[in-house]
């Protein structure tokens, strides 16, 4: 019997059989929301509507908005530049923009 069982394991080698199964590795998921990977800082909108992020660059008080699609994903600049990004509004698509609901920050 062991002398089958080897003679079957030199024979799957010889051919090129793979023993040991083999799984595609899946890459795991990006985290929703800001976050910074190796040098570069990301935003991951997680959601069914376009909605307004608010962008904290790194020195300064000043902030900016951009609008995201759905299930939007992007790069924000490098992990020195941007401190934070977090959601603040549901925004209304028109025309291919993003239109505020709200009067602008003075």
């Amino acid at each position: 019997m062991r002398r089958l069982v080897l003679g079957c394991v030199a024979l799957a080698l010889a051919s090129g059989v793979v023993l040991a199964p083999s799984a595609a590795a899946t890459p795991a998921p990006s985290p929703c929301g800001f976050y910074k990977s190796n040098s570069d800082a990301f935003y991951h909108h997680c959601g069914d509507t376009w909605v307004w992020v608010e962008i904290q660059p790194a020195g300064s008080a000043d902030s900016y908005e951009i609008c995201v699609a759905p299930w939007w994903e992007g790069w924000l600049g490098t992990a020195r530049e941007i401190t934070n990004a977090w959601y603040t509004r549901v925004a209304v698509r028109e025309g291919g923009g993003c239109a505020d609901l709200r009067k602008p920050r003075k």
